[in-house]
């Protein structure tokens, strides 16, 4: 993958996950039109950068799956705009 294809599938998860709250590999990967191996990739990376982080849950037999969220930082990642992109950061998350 192209890095600046790359850096555009990071803001879209990011920007997914915002409007989003909680979503599934699978969910995430559907919207945007990648594999669902590709997409556990990219989390796990953003992982890495403490912007995202993961919850299991059970849905019943068989192995949990994992929810993505942002976290503290994921949402800063947004608010480090101007005024008016505060603004939906804050609206979006309440």
């Amino acid at each position: 993958m192209s890095p600046e294809l790359e850096v555009k599938t990071r803001k879209v998860t990011l920007s997914l996950l915002l409007k989003g709250g909680q979503l599934s590999a699978a969910s995430l990967a559907s919207a945007i039109g990648i594999s669902v191996q590709a997409m556990r990739r990219h989390l796990r990376n953003l992982e890495c950068d403490e912007l995202v982080e993961s919850k299991s849950v059970s849905t019943g037999p068989g192995r949990p799956s994992n929810l993505w969220k942002l976290t503290a930082k994921g949402y800063d990642h947004f608010s480090n705009g101007k005024g008016s992109e505060k603004f939906a950061v804050n609206l979006l998350a309440s």
